[in-house]
């Protein structure tokens, strides 16, 4: 897996995100063979984060890695602007 950290867009915007991933089901990993993705706002975590963001955690599946990729690819839309 991976985790990606967003920066100056919103927790609703990664949300976002999160949400218009096709593959991608939202859940925590325990090493199944389907992709998971999860965000976790710093804010939330933590008394006094070092930066302000929200991390996103991927674990990947069984899923061809291309689709994979794709379905990032068009998630990303979510996090445009400001």
């Amino acid at each position: 897996g991976f985790t990606v950290a967003v920066f100056n867009r919103t927790v609703e915007k990664v949300d976002a995100f999160v949400d218009s991933l096709k593959l991608f089901r939202i859940g925590y990993s325990w090493a199944g063979p389907v992709s998971l993705v999860v965000p976790y706002d710093l804010a939330t975590m933590r008394a006094k984060p070092q930066w302000a963001g929200t991390l996103v955690r991927f674990s990947l599946g069984l899923e061809d890695v291309e689709d994979l990729i794709d379905d990032c690819r068009q998630a990303l839309q979510a996090l445009a602007g400001s």
